[in-house]
């Protein structure tokens, strides 16, 4: 009886055996045949979204990766941000089956003509950056490339993990941490798509300059073709151009270059309209304590208008602002309330996820016109703000006057940046030269087909600040307050280059990398107050120690029923 109940154990022990075997051979087949993960996190951090899926599946060939970022020698945070970077290569691998393919090389390595590979590196555009490593109870610095190559076929795309000149702080590798599926994703595009839209930064009316814009006409021209052009009145003057940008113009529009525009966005192309309505000389205000914000025409406030946008000539003051530095206030920065910070409550893809967006002497913005075309503001001023109209005085009484922005002056949520969608009429279509009209490279359209754009009240919102040292010119993000860049407070504050770009997708059509640019991570880091006084070990204890007593113990409860069961029988 013994002896059969030992066979009857023994063969229930094989079949179950062969069961589990079964399952996990199965479970394997099928995870060959489409990719699947669990992923329990909140953010689901180790998914990638479905726009990457899109991405990869419309690799047609092998793309090879080149990550450059192999040394082992690195501040913990460099490590962290390596560690990013393999599970999320990994997680690219995983789900192409085969297409995306990476290596890591050590650009410093002795095997290698290092100076000869390091220098070609920086001939494509990648950078390398000086890390302090601690060694033998003191600090060293040393060169490392936290960045990567993409190649396939006869293309390349760099990844710049860590850009060189940016503060190596927690938050700044966190950040690009956060950033790491968009750099990524955005590389695949760059090396695989050979179709790229055309933008014109438009010039001959005072508009900010190439310097000016170098910092996001340099994001831009990753995805995209950009050019300066000036309309001088040549009727195919943006034939072939998919957006015009028309950033900050100081002097009127010609009817025929106003025509041109109009024409251009009548036959589908994309604008994006930065203006200043009112001059604000800020040199004088910096020399004399004061100047006066007036009022300007540039002769394309009515064509806006019809399009669906009114720009007024006020001036806008926020509680929520930038910080200025004021002649005889002392060192210290003071918050300077026409330099507003603006978001938006809603969720809008454009200002999704987003930091504050730093303007400066802006104007509001209102929505008017036919409703047929859907209008949506993507940028409003904070719950206190107010708006001066023009003409207006400032000077730098108004930081000890100190606004109160709760009385009846108060207007929240001021409109700034609107986003018009629909079929815009013509605003010459009762008013044309029919010398443009009748010209056969105009052929006049009274009405666009489908079509987007954006008009924000400020021109300062792409301009970077632009610093001589050595006789050079350095030109400083988007994302820092320059007042900062020479102090301990450096660090990403502002949201300008994400919300520009965004924008830019958004009326190119382009909404994978939009919504991979927004994606949010929460980081969680461990509680400093529950490690400090004395705490750090017991909570190392609960995390190491208690899980691996807790298993112990449920193996010897396990063996104990065990044998008691066995022993009966």
């Amino acid at each position: 009886m013994v002896s059969n109940n030992k066979k009857s154990i023994k063969s229930i022990a094989i079949i179950n055996t062969l069961i589990i075997l079964a399952i996990v051979v199965v479970v394997n087949i099928l995870s060959s045949l489409q990719y699947f993960r669990l992923d329990l996190t909140n953010d689901k951090i180790h998914t990638l979204s479905k726009n990457t899926h899109s991405i990869i599946d419309s690799i047609d060939g092998i793309v090879n990766v080149e990550i450059y970022l192999k040394d082992d020698n690195l501040t913990p945070e460099v490590l962290n941000l390596k560690k990013a970077i393999e599970e999320k290569i990994n997680d690219f691998r995983d789900y192409g089956r085969g297409k995306i393919k990476y290596t890591f090389v050590n650009p410093s390595a002795d095997d290698i003509n290092n100076e000869e590979f390091q220098k070609r590196l920086i001939e494509t555009g990648l950078q390398d950056v000086v890390i302090n490593v601690k060694e033998n109870n003191s600090f060293k610095a040393i060169n490392i490339w936290p960045c990567a190559k993409v190649y396939y076929a006869d293309n390349a795309a760099n990844i710049q993990f860590l850009e060189r000149g940016k503060p190596l702080t927690e938050g700044y590798i966190n950040g690009r941490i956060n950033e790491m599926e968009y750099l990524i994703s955005k590389a695949l595009i760059e090396a695989t798509n050979t179709t790229r839209k055309r933008i014109a930064f438009i010039e001959g009316h005072g508009e900010l300059t190439q310097a000016e814009t170098w910092i996001i006409n340099n994001r831009l021209s990753e995805l995209n073709y950009t050019e300066r052009v000036k309309i001088d009145g040549k009727l195919g003057a943006l034939i072939g151009f998919d957006m015009v940008i028309v950033a900050k113009p100081q002097e009127p529009f010609s009817d025929k270059d106003a025509y041109i525009l109009d024409q251009f966005i009548m036959k589908g192309g994309k604008a994006i309209w930065l203006i200043d309505p009112l001059e604000v000389r800020a040199d004088s205000l910096k020399k004399t304590g004061q100047t006066m914000a007036l009022g300007k025409n540039l002769n394309i406030e009515n064509q806006l208008f019809k399009y669906g946008a009114r720009l007024n000539s006020n001036l806008i003051l926020d509680k929520r602002c930038a910080p200025t530095y004021v002649p005889g206030f002392g060192a210290k920065p003071y918050n300077w309330y026409f330099h507003p910070l603006v978001s938006l409550r809603e969720n809008h893809p454009i200002s999704k996820n987003i930091s504050p967006v730093k303007l400066q002497y802006a104007s509001t913005v209102d929505t008017v016109g036919s409703p047929n075309i859907k209008k949506t503001v993507i940028l409003e001023t904070s719950d206190f703000s107010m708006h001066y109209k023009a003409p207006a005085r400032i000077n730098y009484g108004v930081l000890q006057i100190n606004p109160n922005f709760s009385s009846s002056n108060n207007r929240p949520h001021q409109p700034v940046a609107v986003l018009l969608e629909g079929e815009f009429k013509s605003y010459f279509e009762n008013y044309a030269n029919p010398e443009f009209i009748n010209s056969p490279i105009a052929n006049f359209k009274k009405q666009s087909p489908e079509n987007k754009m954006i008009v924000i009240g400020d021109g300062d919102i792409i301009r970077n600040e632009i610093v001589m040292q050595e006789g050079k010119e350095f030109y400083i993000g988007l994302e820092f307050e320059p007042l900062f860049m020479n102090t301990q407070y450096v660090q990403k504050m502002y949201g300008n280059t994400e919300f520009f770009l965004n924008a830019v997708d958004y009326l190119l059509g382009q909404e994978k990398l939009l919504q991979l640019r927004s994606r949010e991570t929460t980081f969680r880091p461990l509680d400093e107050n529950k490690i400090k006084d004395g705490k750090k070990a017991f909570w190392q204890f609960i995390n190491i120690v208690l899980p691996l007593v807790v298993l112990l113990v449920l193996g010897v409860i396990q063996f104990i029923v065990r044998r008691s069961k066995f022993s009966k029988k």
